[in-house]
């Protein structure tokens, strides 16, 4: 079993069909939606998990890419900067993927890059500018206003 990140980019003109569901029963793989903005009048967008066997992953992506759905796949696209960092602990909060820990000894948070999905909700929680998107893997939000 794999587990891939992916920021996939609908065209309009697909917004409103049931393209997620026919992959997931198609190849048989989970798709975790983590952030989506879909509305019937914008492109839109979706970050989501997708796992299962390797292969079925692989082809469901091709499949997406076939349907005119560009697909973005992510992996650690997160810069930490420790020597910013507060401790105040508003990342952990934010991140489901438990990416951020305390330490109860020292109150210190550090980042676990390995657990990272590269959702970018921390970077918002960050009031100390500790947390950036990596430069060469921009977040793409098509459509959003």
């Amino acid at each position: 079993m794999v587990e891939r990140s992916a920021i996939l980019n609908f065209p309009n003109s697909l917004v409103g069909k049931p393209i997620i569901s026919a992959v997931v029963r198609k190849y048989d793989i989970e798709v975790n939606i983590i952030e989506a903005h879909i509305t019937p009048e914008d492109d839109g967008y979706m970050f989501a998990l997708v796992s299962g066997k390797k292969r079925a992953v692989e082809s469901a992506f091709e499949y997406l890419s076939n349907k005119n759905i560009k697909v973005q796949l992510r992996s650690r696209n997160l810069i930490w900067d420790d020597t910013k960092c507060e401790n105040c602990t508003a990342c952990i909060g934010q991140c489901s993927a438990g990416a951020f820990e305390l330490d109860h000894t020292s109150f210190r948070v550090s980042h676990v890059a390995e657990r990272c999905i590269g959702c970018k909700l921390c970077i918002p929680a960050c009031a100390y500018g500790a947390l950036a998107a990596a430069a060469n893997q921009p977040y793409e939000r098509r459509g959003s206003r």
